[in-house]
């Protein structure tokens, strides 16, 4: 394994009692590692926060990176790296945009419930995560017009049908992005 993305990783990455012994395993069995985790911004009791993502970087691959973070929103939608290579740099990114759903049948402790307080208490009057999620993303996917994307992540979307989700189909065509499965598997 050079890369892994892992969306929906469900742990408050802000704990040490989550970070500690996930590093710990990783040096057990890579010699290099660079954990990128995100997410939400919202308090958890124990270690158990719906939502997140990581990336994981091993080995040789660690010394290729250019530059790594996580949603700058701190609404633990995504995870990336930049990975240099010989002729361009990459993006590997993470992604869990949560399903379409409204407050009213979100759970309590949902990465949907989360993210509509959020945005609520940042001033929006009716918080739309999904959608904001497809805007945030094209913003920050606008920062590296020359890099080629790999994105990964549980997408919580029919991509073999746009009218699915239109915000996220126009990601698609706006990057020209692949759904990989699909165009290898039909």
């Amino acid at each position: 394994v050079d890369v892994a993305c892992i969306p929906a990783t469900d742990v408050d990455w802000k704990k040490p009692s989550v970070l500690k012994p996930c590093h710990a395993i990783l040096r057990k069995h890579f010699k290099h590692h660079r954990l990128i985790p995100s997410v939400s911004t919202a308090d958890a009791e124990n270690v158990y926060l719906p939502g997140g993502t990581a990336c994981v970087v091993t080995n040789e691959y660690t010394g290729r990176i250019a530059e790594s973070g996580q949603d700058p929103k701190g609404l633990g939608r995504w995870s990336f790296v930049r990975i240099k290579g010989k002729n361009n740099t990459r993006i590997l990114m993470t992604v869990y945009p949560v399903r379409k759903a409204s407050i009213k049948t979100a759970g309590d402790s949902t990465a949907f419930s989360q993210q509509w307080h959020i945005l609520r208490s940042r001033g929006e009057e009716i918080p739309n995560p999904r959608a904001q999620f497809t805007a945030d993303l094209s913003q920050f996917l606008s920062q590296y017009p020359d890099d080629p994307i790999i994105l990964a992540g549980d997408i919580n979307s029919w991509l073999r049908d746009p009218a699915d989700d239109r915000n996220f189909e126009n990601l698609i065509t706006q990057f020209n992005l692949k759904d990989a499965l699909i165009q290898q598997h039909g």
